[in-house]
């Protein structure tokens, strides 16, 4: 799956309706099976998008979200020269040039 494809499913998220969002749940937790992009899902933005949905049919949702939970990379697993807490905690200097960049699926919606 592409980035430009990835964000504009996650778009459908916005979409609020229920039965889309349970579907975009079930794809997704279907396309992060024992994928190993899985550890970097959090640049997309989708659990951004995911916990804004206010829907009484949560059980897709909460099934995906427990599997990226439990498949995620803990610190030690990333790179440390990337990571954003680090650059954070060696600088006094909190300008906009040390934030990470928006999410490419709230990019693609702005």
């Amino acid at each position: 799956m592409t980035p430009n494809t990835f964000g504009l499913l996650l778009q459908l998220l916005l979409t609020f309706d229920p039965v889309i969002v349970e579907k975009v749940a079930h794809l997704l937790y279907a396309v992060m099976q024992d994928n190993p992009g899985l550890s970097r899902l959090y640049l997309n933005g989708v659990f951004f998008f995911i916990l804004m949905y206010t829907g009484s049919n949560v059980l897709p949702v909460a099934r995906f979200l427990k599997y990226a939970h439990l498949k995620q990379a803990f610190r030690s697993d990333e790179a440390k020269s990337s990571d954003i807490m680090q650059v954070a905690a060696t600088t006094t200097d909190y300008s906009l040039s040390t934030l990470p960049a928006c999410p490419r699926a709230l990019a693609i919606c702005l």
